[in-house]
């Protein structure tokens, strides 16, 4: 299965759904302030501009940092996929069944998973790491990932590896990680504004959760029964 244009805006999609996320949004500016060594008050100082500029630095050496990481993963798994090619049609029975489950339980139609919810972190940096210790603190975010997000990265890695070539797979993560960090990057260039905004959506996560699982369900679906090809076909 190619990287078609509708996979990589499926992809793309899931990248921003994460970033909304309820165990993202409530937590940027101040994960943001703490990775530049910039806090909120000097945001609406004399100097605003340049401790704006600063957070953004960091949030964008933060997003290439995930971004790697990602990328990497969905080479590595085509790559796996494609030593296995004689089973491809078995691969998608297996893959379409965990997206199926991975979107129930972002529904929260199935019980806690305990794997799903544990979190792996790098602890030893601390604030004002340097633009280098952003790309670093990204990097082991995307080793790391938080439960609620696992499930929707975890099913775009499984369709990564349901793409036939290491380049549609890396290209897939590529996207998703381009619609995860798009909203990084907005909160990191108006980040004093943002948080009034992110308070908001607060409110609204649990259709997030409801909206993301059901994309899951559906690309389980179309996974498990082998007919992206027929979906892409209607959606041209």
């Amino acid at each position: 299965m190619a990287a078609d244009p509708l996979t990589l805006a499926i992809a793309g999609g899931a990248g921003v759904l994460s970033f909304f996320s309820p165990c993202i949004v409530p937590m940027i500016p101040a994960y943001l302030a703490h990775i530049s060594g910039v806090s909120l008050a000097e945001l609406d100082g004399k100097d605003a501009r340049g401790a704006q500029l600063r957070v953004f630095k960091h949030s964008l050496l933060f997003v290439v940092g995930f971004a790697g990481i990602f990328v990497l993963l969905g080479s590595s798994i085509s790559f796996l996929s494609q030593q296995i090619g004689g089973f491809q049609l078995l691969l998608s029975r297996v893959g379409g069944v965990i997206i199926i489950i991975f979107g129930m339980y972002t529904m929260r139609i199935l019980p806690t998973i305990p794997f799903l919810e544990r979190e792996y972190k790098i602890k030893s940096l601390k604030q004002r790491t340097g633009y280098f210790g952003s790309a670093f603190i990204g990097a082991s975010f995307g080793i790391g990932w938080t439960p609620c997000v696992g499930p929707i990265l975890a099913s775009i890695l499984v369709l990564a590896g349901s793409s036939g070539t290491i380049a549609s797979g890396a290209s897939l993560l590529t996207v998703f990680s381009i619609g995860l960090a798009v909203p990084f990057l907005i909160v990191g260039l108006f980040t004093a504004r943002s948080a009034n905004l992110i308070k908001r959506i607060n409110r609204r996560l649990g259709i997030v959760s409801i909206l993301s699982g059901a994309l899951l369900i559906g690309l389980g679906i179309v996974v498990f029964t082998d007919n992206f090809s027929r979906l892409l076909s209607l959606f041209l």
